[in-house]
């Protein structure tokens, strides 16, 4: 190996403080070019030094304790950097992971009146039994899902809450929120309705589009 590699392997395997390893190196380099220009090849200046292992163990070996408390310390200082690091990055993680719940329409992505409107329609429309006109208002991954056994589902949610739930009576209290996950926002609405013989809760979701991804119902 060349000269700089040899020196950079030394350094590398030194228990000391910084300015030591600088001042070793200002040493190695200084001797090194010293013995080169009094003829002796690099080859033959590493093999009478020997490996960088060995001459950074000789040095070692010679360290004053308080030498030595500083390689410990300056050791431990970049360990606890490496952990500050790795927790910021868990803490960025986490946070961008972890929903946030915001009122709608703190940022403008969503409007209350809209998402109430829209919310109105998606019940209308389970009433009517209008699956595939559902699905007009539904984004991908929710067409899937209500496709699934010919609308089987929707329709075994609904007989679930009874059989005959009468004719439609009225919207009740509705209560929404914003959802920010994963870079993602969705609005969340919980809708109470009233017919003739049951009361049903519906919880509904929309993505940024204002397109139907969740639904359930009570």
């Amino acid at each position: 190996m060349d000269s700089k590699k040899y020196i950079k392997c030394i350094i590398k395997n030194l228990k000391c403080s910084k300015a030591k390893r600088e001042d070793i190196k200002r040493q190695l380099e200084a001797d090194i070019q010293t013995a080169m220009e009094t003829g002796e090849t690099l080859e033959e200046i590493q093999v009478r030094m020997g490996t960088p292992e060995n001459v950074a163990k000789e040095f070692n070996d010679n360290f004053s304790n308080e030498e030595i408390k500083a390689a410990q310390k300056r050791k431990m200082g970049k360990l606890l950097a490496l952990i500050g690091v790795i927790l910021l990055i868990v803490l960025l993680l986490i946070s961008w992971w972890w929903p946030k719940v915001s009122e709608v329409g703190s940022d403008g992505t969503f409007h209350k009146d809209d998402v109430e409107d829209r919310s109105e329609l998606i019940v209308q429309l389970l009433d009517k039994e209008d699956f595939e006109g559902l699905c007009d208002y539904s984004n991908d991954t929710m067409k899937k899902v209500l496709e699934k056994e010919d609308y089987g589902d929707l329709k075994a949610a609904k007989e679930n809450i009874g059989s005959d739930w009468g004719a439609f009576v009225s919207f009740g209290k509705v209560y929404m929120s914003q959802i920010s996950q994963m870079g993602k926002k969705s609005v969340v609405v919980q809708m109470n309705t009233a017919y003739e013989n049951v009361s049903v809760t519906y919880t509904i979701t929309f993505d940024e589009d204002m397109k139907l991804a969740g639904l359930y119902m009570k």
